[in-house]
């Protein structure tokens, strides 16, 4: 642990709020903050990720680093509200720098970790468990030990064919693409659970994207399953959906479409311009003109599909270009080993920053799991100057200023170089 007096400005830490969890911020000085204007320059703050303010944290308290591990801390400010989605992104960024043996960490936090892991190899010893957790671990140690005892059991395909569900008929020794059967060629494959495809029907899967037609007055195509519009868990309904997809016994109308030589952009919510506008330039940059753009979020309105087409076919000849709308971001999660995506874009609408924290935070846990993946992140205005200088100290770049016919001007910060020709110089907030 160090002294709060010992951290320097702008630099990230962890505290612990009382009645909360943990919450990644920037240390900034109280003269930033309007809520401390008759204070002390000298005086240090929180600036909270998620949130439009920062909490004067008291000078004995300790507090820790962001990368030498995450023991308690309280702040004076013991009733302030947080978002969910905040302590979402800081539990999972905790887990991506985890020295979770050392930490007092909370029940469900203790069981998503455990979940990422092989449970016989947890320690737990000093953890303060509840026995939900502790029966959950029992389970999970329990089937961790039986799914290994399939795999190198000479009765292994019968005890999996048992976990089957009844709806899914498909042979487990046959490819689910090509439906041979050559035993040496096949690879399993998570998003197929216990199912096999050849190394050759992979390969194309690589270069695949998976649509379901869907009628509708726009023409759009949307990845969306009829189990989901029932309300079934979607995750599991787009799973067998695309099984269906491979032989197309229930849905006539699903199909595999291959493309090759495009690009693939999975733009979050409220980015349908931003992810129109790098389509733009990309086209005439580099002369691209296939694209496959998927929108986390089907739109709140029915003009929103035809003001993307609009911002695609803006004073040029058509763009081949497929839109997806993906009902959450789980389904890029299954979509991304199938689908290689070149960008991520994320852009707020001009309605407010007061949530951009939590939602650079959303986008920043997807991208730093995606290697070599470029992205785009724009704030419009009116611009935080806090929001600034936090993202631009954790990214460790600048923004550059991009202006297109679609938008207002947005601060953007990228790690495409190509962008970098095409962005303004910013002025001096």
């Amino acid at each position: 642990m160090i002294e709060l007096r010992e951290v320097s400005e702008g630099q990230f830490v962890w505290a612990k709020l009382k009645g909360y969890d943990w919450w990644p911020g920037m240390v900034v000085p109280a003269s930033l903050c309007t809520h401390f204007t008759n204070e002390s320059d000298s005086h240090l703050c929180v600036y909270w990720y998620g949130h439009n303010s920062v909490s004067k944290v008291d000078q004995s308290l300790k507090m820790c680093d962001f990368l030498k591990g995450f023991p308690k801390c309280f702040t004076k400010n013991k009733t302030k509200m947080f978002k969910f989605g905040v302590f979402r992104a800081g539990r999972d960024l905790m887990l991506m720098h985890k020295h979770s043996e050392n930490i007092d960490v909370c029940d469900k936090e203790v069981y998503d970790w455990i979940l990422a892991t092989d449970p016989r190899d947890v320690k737990t010893e000093g953890w303060k468990l509840s026995g939900f957790v502790q029966e959950q671990l029992k389970l999970l140690s329990m089937r961790f030990s039986s799914k290994t005892d399939v795999q190198t059991s000479t009765t292994g395909t019968e005890n999996a064919s048992n976990n089957v569900k009844p709806k899914l008929c498909f042979d487990l020794n046959c490819c689910l693409s090509c439906e041979s059967s050559d035993a040496g060629a096949h690879l399993d494959h998570p998003i197929f659970e216990k199912k096999k495809i050849c190394c050759v029907c992979l390969e194309k899967l690589k270069r695949a994207y998976f649509v379901h037609r869907v009628d509708d007055s726009s023409g759009s195509i949307s990845c969306l399953s009829n189990e989901a519009s029932l309300g079934l868990p979607l995750r599991n309904g787009w799973r067998e959906n695309m099984l269906d997809m491979f032989h197309q016994k229930q849905h006539p109308n699903s199909h595999i479409c291959v493309s090759e030589n495009h690009v693939s952009i999975f733009s979050f919510s409220e980015s349908q311009n931003a992810g129109a506008a790098l389509c733009l330039h990309l086209e005439e940059m580099a002369g691209i003109r296939k694209f496959e753009l998927f929108l986390c979020d089907q739109p709140s309105r029915g003009s929103d599909t035809k003001d993307v087409m609009d911002a695609h076919n803006f004073g040029q000849a058509v763009t081949e270009c497929t839109i997806t709308y993906l009902g959450r971001i789980e389904e890029l999660e299954l979509l991304y080993p199938l689908v290689k995506i070149e960008y991520y874009v994320a852009s707020r609408s001009d309605k407010g920053n007061a949530d951009l924290g939590s939602f650079f935070f959303h986008f920043f846990k997807t991208i730093s799991t995606k290697k070599g993946c470029k992205w785009i992140f724009q704030m419009p205005a009116p611009y935080n100057k806090g929001y600034v200088r936090l993202i631009s100290r954790f990214l460790e770049c600048e923004p550059g200023l991009w202006r297109n016919t679609f938008s207002t001007e947005n601060f953007t910060w990228t790690n495409e170089r190509s962008l970098l020709r095409v962005l303004e110089e910013p002025e001096v907030l």
